[in-house]
């Protein structure tokens, strides 16, 4: 027995991503594949899947399921869960496009020097926080009456762990777990059994 979990991957992504954490993650889990071809949730493209997911739900005759969303996947998690509110026992939101370690993250860079921009622009805030140029009262409307929620997140420094809430970046990411009442989970590197560990503790 256990709870029924519903993973959701990343765009360009599939079930494979959730591979390493399936085992970790009990009896009632599944890991579909998403056919998600836009993350613009701006113009409502992701809606289609969130629809999707409450078919699934529907034919599995599952009074509340809880989600775990990876980056694009953690978005339509949200948009699921502002449709369906009592249809969801919980929350995990992941960030893992970010998560690099020092020497990935040189690759990465050497690669794409935009690289840390195209985080800062991708689905995570542009849904979850919004116009980043907007009055503060404006932003982070969509993380707000979620309920029960784990956000986790790396905080680093170009690939090494770094705390400090000072930091711009953190600040915006503390300002999404405070607008959400969100339990949060620092998941810079971590291995595959403690992340599932974290997310069967979020559930």
């Amino acid at each position: 027995d256990g709870p029924a979990i519903i993973c959701i991957h990343d765009k360009g992504k599939s079930a494979a991503q959730f591979a390493e954490l399936l085992p970790h993650l009990g009896p009632r889990v599944l890991a579909p594949e998403w056919q998600i071809d836009s993350e613009d949730s701006k113009k409502g493209a992701d809606m289609t899947n969130a629809q999707r997911l409450k078919q699934l739900v529907d034919y599995l005759g599952i009074a509340k399921v809880s989600i775990f969303g990876i980056d694009t996947g953690a978005v339509i998690a949200g948009q699921f869960k502002h449709a369906n509110r009592n249809r969801v026992a919980s929350l995990v939101l992941l960030n893992m496009r970010s998560d690099y370690s020092e020497a990935s993250y040189k690759k990465a860079v050497k690669k794409d020097p935009g690289i840390v921009m195209q985080f800062m622009l991708g689905p995570f805030f542009t849904y979850y926080l919004g116009d980043i140029a907007a009055p503060k009262e404006q932003q982070y409307k969509m993380c707000k009456n979620i309920g029960k929620t784990t956000l986790m997140w790396p905080l680093h420094v170009k690939g090494k762990s770094d705390k400090r809430p000072e930091l711009p970046g953190t600040k915006i990411v503390f300002g999404m777990r405070d607008a959400m009442k969100a339990t949060f989970v620092d998941s810079h590197q971590m291995k595959p059994e403690d992340l599932a560990k974290a997310v069967m503790k979020g559930i």
